[in-house]
């Protein structure tokens, strides 16, 4: 995403952090100016009332009518307990954020829980971010934090998987913009936030393995969340303040937990029939919603302890006397525990509960916590010296997953460390990197080659443009052929604060205008824009100033492709004068077809 200039946060500034998770949300702010690491955690309206000390909510969002009935807990509360008398317009989507994972058009259809109904992401993120927004500012006001909301200089933060590519982040700060929580889409009262790296500055700040945060140390955030893991490598530059550079780029996956809730749904379907599974989830979905709320409940719980013989106890009464299979509930489970007699379970004769074995539950962990393992390895083995490997997120949490990790390493010289407060490590990080007047990360590797495209006169005598004289052109009467100018190369170390400056001027008298073109590929040497690979990310149209002669009439962009975000700023001729940014077309903005 490009983003334009405007004035950094000061002394007395707001920061609002958002975790807007695959799986959990969370809120947290801090004030700039003061201790940065004095961050509160808010907990938002639709978290559980019951259990102490959780400030997390579900990312689950009730849609009535086209606007926000309930957010959270709440939400699922309200669906279903009222789901039979509700409207016929009630919608409840819930995992939504995987699409942005997902090769897919810009703007695709994600269906409703349950099936059915379905509404246009953006618009899904749209509403959960206006209800966040008005939640934290309601209670920021009765907490006196803010007195005067339009004196307030507030500036927002929302984490994204580092994984993620330049259209997913596109897709958040574009909802951000629609939700008000930014004036403009290209402000900078709004920064993305890469999760990891939230996750290791406010590890630090927790006092965190003191020697951890050493001079030339190197270690490894392996951010385990609900939808994806998402894992980057650093070494520490400086101790205070942290100042962080990238070893590796990042990696991960589609290898959340909500990969265990598909299994044990799975499950679910394979012991009960397709045809009832699927009437479940269809025409009795506050029932089907019933059932995940009783596993998610039951996955955090488990303790995975072989020694203790331990059984998970489910309660899928609703689900069953609600499709009225009382009578062969029975019959089914015999028939599960024929067919697969290593991963039995459990049912009291005179109850519909099921007590799922150790060897059971261990299945429905196993693929991810596989994937996880083989993603951290491999990622530990492209990290030379690496001496750590902190695991955070909420999945970090699970007891098989950090056993697995350390059993893989155990007879490594690497340590794996469970962050404390996995949970919501996140959005603290994120609070205080929004607050910090300058980057902890000083440099990252690039992800892409990227540059600009641009013409040049056809010369014969190098060999790069005798092989694409089939793609020359004639301009007023001179041979000219385009190029891909590259301003970084994939794997180079690259930092935020390292602009390219480039002059656009016309090639002839009568252009009035040129097209700024960013382009992007996974291949190290490229020349050419229609080379294989070759992708734009981000494009628009600058009118010359045709009042200036003709030698003057250009304009100067700088690109920075070192943060979070790629930033593009124009220039007036004298290079001085700004006179705006390069707006993102969307259609242009995509999944990147090369990961």
């Amino acid at each position: 995403m490009v983003v334009c200039a405007e004035e950094p946060a000061k002394f007395g500034d707001l920061v609002v952090a958002i975790d807007l998770g695959t799986s959990r949300s969370a809120v947290a702010y801090t004030i700039v100016g003061y201790d940065d690491e004095l961050v509160n955690v808010l907990k938002l309206s639709g978290a559980s009332s019951f259990v102490h000390g959780d400030f997390k909510t579900s990312t689950s969002v009730l849609i009535d009518k086209g606007e926000v009935r309930a957010f959270g807990y709440d939400a699922e509360r309200a669906f279903a307990e009222e789901e039979r008398q509700s409207s016929e317009e009630w919608m409840l989507f819930k995992w939504f954020k995987m699409a942005l994972h997902k090769p897919f058009e810009s703007d695709p259809l994600v269906e409703c829980f349950g099936g059915g109904a379905e509404w246009r992401l953006s618009e899904i993120l749209r509403k959960c971010l206006e209800f966040v927004k008005a939640d934290v500012m309601k209670q920021l006001w009765d907490s006196r934090v803010v007195q005067d909301e339009d004196a307030c200089k507030l500036f927002w933060v929302l984490t994204v998987p580092a994984i993620w590519s330049d259209h997913a982040r596109y897709v958040m700060r574009t909802a951000a913009h629609k939700a008000g929580l930014i004036a403009s889409e290209q402000s900078r009262h709004l920064f993305l936030a890469l999760e990891p790296e939230c996750a290791a500055v406010a590890s630090q700040a927790d006092r965190f393995q003191s020697r951890l945060w050493d001079e030339g140390t190197r270690f490894l955030i392996a951010d385990c969340g609900g939808g994806t893991l998402d894992i980057t490598s650093h070494e520490v530059v400086q101790s205070s303040p942290l100042k962080l550079k990238e070893i590796t780029q990042p990696v991960g996956g589609p290898f959340g937990s909500t990969l265990v809730d598909k299994k044990f749904l799975e499950f679910v379907r394979n012991l009960i029939g397709e045809e009832n599974f699927e009437r479940l989830q269809r025409q009795e979905p506050s029932e089907y919603l019933g059932l995940v709320k009783e596993w998610e409940e039951l996955k955090v719980t488990f303790s995975f302890d072989r020694s203790r013989d331990e059984w998970a106890k489910i309660n899928m009464v609703n689900a069953v006397m609600a499709m009225g299979l009382e009578a062969e509930f029975g019959s089914m489970v015999d028939a599960w525990n024929e067919r697969n007699p290593d991963k039995v379970v459990r049912k009291p004769p005179t109850k519909i509960k099921l007590a799922l074995s150790f060897d059971l539950m261990v299945s429905f962990f196993e693929d991810a916590v596989s994937s996880i393992v083989d993603e951290i390895e491999a990622a530990v083995r492209a990290c030379s010296g690496l001496e750590y490997v902190v695991m955070a997120g909420g999945f970090a949490k699970c007891g098989l997953l950090h056993a697995k990790v350390r059993e893989r390493f155990a007879e490594t010289s690497v340590d794996v460390v469970i962050a404390t407060d996995p949970d919501l490590l996140i959005v603290k990080g994120a609070a205080m990197l929004g607050a910090r007047p300058t980057a902890a990360i000083i440099s990252r590797k690039a992800r892409y080659t990227s540059g600009i495209s641009a013409t040049t006169v056809y010369d014969s005598s190098q060999a790069n443009h005798r092989s694409h004289e089939d793609r020359s052109f004639s301009l007023h009467g001179e041979k000219r052929l385009e190029i891909f100018k590259v301003h970084v190369r994939v794997g180079d170390d690259i930092d935020e604060s390292d602009l390219k400056r480039n002059p656009y001027g016309p090639l002839y008298d009568e252009q009035e205008s040129c097209k700024i073109s960013v382009l992007i590929t996974k291949e190290r040497d490229v020349f050419h824009p229609g080379e294989e690979g070759v992708e734009e990310l981000a494009s628009a149209d600058v009118p010359f100033d045709m009042d200036l002669p003709f030698e003057d009439r250009k304009v100067w962009v700088k690109f920075s492709f070192g943060g979070t975000e790629v930033r593009c700023v124009i220039y007036d001729a004298t290079g001085d004068r700004e006179i705006g940014s390069v707006p993102i077309n969307v259609n242009f903005i995509k999944r990147d077809s090369h990961e």
